[in-house]
């Protein structure tokens, strides 16, 4: 049974909830970690009860040997979740401020000609 992922990376979407598993047989699925589920990244089969029922437990064998509460518990301590982190460029910080700095000072001119 697959009770812990290989690595996580953030969902695609950013949601808070959520975070995407490599397990160790290569298999990626998305665990909502505040519904605890594991939704795999692949199609059930035409007659999965996953897909043909609602509430239905996946009998196709796309979550074969995934302990589920483990993998989730798992992903709660351990798992990426939201949006993944925006690298900056050097400098770039500096003109944002310079170009909020400059739009400051115009919106400060056309209030003060208003008055």
């Amino acid at each position: 049974m697959i009770k812990a992922a290989m690595k996580y990376g953030y969902p695609t979407n950013g949601n808070y909830a959520e975070t995407v598993a490599t397990l160790a047989d290569g298999r990626l699925v998305t665990i909502d970690t505040q519904y605890g589920c594991v939704t795999p990244h692949g199609q059930h089969a035409d007659g999965c009860a996953q897909v043909t029922q609602m509430g239905g437990v996946c009998d196709c064998g796309l979550l074969a040997g995934i302990d589920t509460a483990a993998l989730v518990a798992d992903a709660r301590a351990n798992g990426l979740r939201g949006r993944a982190p925006v690298a900056v460029a050097p400098g770039a910080r500096a003109r944002g401020e310079a170009i909020l700095a400059r739009e400051d000072a115009r919106e400060a001119r056309i209030y003060r000609a208003m008055v």
